[in-house]
């Protein structure tokens, strides 16, 4: 009888398929002796191919809560303070049923934005930095219209298994309560968080200067 292959053993084929580096961590156990319900932490890093510095992020840790307990994500490190959060998601029915539920405190200007988008940040002037350019609002629609339930992050959480991640502030494209596995998806997401990292780059937004 076939065997299903599981998540981890999934992404390890995509690694090897597209030679790129896999690191991964799969404990599963009861919380005691007296307790049938396991506990699951899976944590899967597939970093992109040679000389690009971003990565490819897979979490499932059962005793957690909220958006860093089960997520695939898209990241790269950027060189802005750590406090600085940014959280975009796509208009969803109740959004525009409703003009009076308006979850988002932010108005990049373009109205041709602002009305697919809910932006949540608390630093206005990096947020208007970071989402004023038309090539990065571009990006951040094309990621959004993939899956309804995609965001566009920014430090969101730490990701503290990861060397090149650790203790710095990342940029990401996040899907909670769910892991992506489909080779063609993976592939679309780097090329999509690549652009962002070289759009970025090239509009100087991840100088020193924003320490």
């Amino acid at each position: 009888m076939y065997e299903e292959k599981s998540s981890i053993e999934k992404l390890q084929e995509f690694a090897k398929n597209t030679q790129r580096k896999i690191e991964y961590f799969d404990a599963t156990k009861s919380v005691n002796v007296f307790s049938q319900i396991p506990v699951a932490k899976r944590k899967v890093s597939i970093s992109n191919l040679d000389g690009q510095n971003t990565f490819f992020i897979s979490h499932n840790d059962t005793q957690k809560l909220g958006d860093s307990s089960f997520y695939s994500g898209f990241f790269f490190p950027m060189n802005i303070p750590s406090h600085i959060k940014i959280d975009i998601r796509r208009k969803n029915i109740i959004d525009k049923l409703n003009p009076f539920f308006n979850e988002s405190n932010f108005k990049s200007g373009s109205k041709k934005f602002d009305k697919q988008v809910v932006i949540k940040q608390n630093d206005t002037n990096l947020t208007h930095e970071l989402f004023s350019k038309r090539k990065i609002q571009e990006l951040t629609i094309t990621s959004l219209k993939l899956d309804e339930r995609l965001k566009i992050v920014v430090n969101p959480f730490a990701i503290n298994f990861v060397p090149e991640l650790i203790d710095q502030s990342i940029f990401g494209i996040l899907l909670c309560n769910d892991w992506i596995f489909e080779s063609t998806k993976i592939e679309e997401f780097f090329s999509l968080i690549e652009k962002f990292r070289y759009n970025m780059n090239s509009f100087h937004l991840l100088e020193a200067s924003h320490r």
